[in-house]
């Protein structure tokens, strides 16, 4: 009795390691129909996968990940006109990290119509990969919501900016989100260039002590000539 129990808690897992690609193929396709989730990225991620020689039962695991994944993202994306497109945007953004609650506030708000809820989506997911929380990224879509599809991303793009150069993700966004939403040219309020008043464009008769710095009552910049 007890030999045939092991007998039968080997057979699966036998039965999974030796499974075909055709095998894989079928389970995949019939899952995806049970679920309603969309069948091309499944078939890619196989593809992909024998492609690079990759064992058939590792390719199984990473496609039923996917699977999860869009499966998840399907069902924030409920009412949409565009559910596929959300739903693969979502299941990139699970696979980054931001959590399943975050990606139902994003799908579920009423403000803008879906490329524009759709881009916040794609400059949320972004921002949370480089490491900036998905609170303050959330924060950061709602200051610019309703200002059109590429404010989102402009947004993120003026973030990420900050972040290459130096920034802490974290540290980078709150600066954002204190200084308000960019302007039309990707700028917030800190980025602006300082314009320079053109009477203190350096044009003084440098009236310092002979020091030829023009630190004088002209205030130039070091194109005036000390008095002899």
């Amino acid at each position: 009795m007890r030999r045939w129990w092991v007998v039968a808690v080997w057979l699966p897992a036998l039965a999974w390691g030796q499974e075909t690609p055709e095998a894989l193929r079928a389970r995949m396709q019939a899952r995806a129909a049970a679920d309603a989730v969309p069948l091309a990225p499944l078939e890619r991620k196989v593809a992909e996968g024998l492609a690079k020689g990759v064992p058939v039962e590792v390719i199984g695991r990473v496609v039923d990940g996917l699977h999860e994944r869009l499966k998840a993202a399907s069902a924030a994306c409920t009412g949409w006109q565009r559910r596929e497109a959300c739903t693969l945007a979502g299941a990139d953004a699970l696979q980054v990290g931001l959590p399943a609650g975050a990606l139902h506030l994003l799908a579920d708000a009423e403000v803008g119509d879906e490329e524009e809820r759709l881009q916040a989506l794609f400059a949320v997911s972004d921002l949370h990969e480089r490491g900036v929380p998905a609170e303050t990224g959330m924060a950061l879509v709602a200051q610019v919501r309703g200002r059109g599809p590429g404010a989102a991303a402009q947004m993120a793009l003026a973030v990420a900016a900050d972040i290459q150069a130096g920034q802490l993700p974290a540290e980078a966004a709150q600066a954002a989100l204190a200084h308000g939403p960019p302007d039309r040219e990707g700028h917030y309020n800190a980025h602006k260039p300082v314009k320079v008043d053109g009477a203190n464009n350096g044009n003084g008769n440098g009236n310092g002590n002979g020091n030829g710095n023009g630190n004088g009552n002209g205030n130039g910049n070091g194109n005036g000539k000390p008095k002899p």
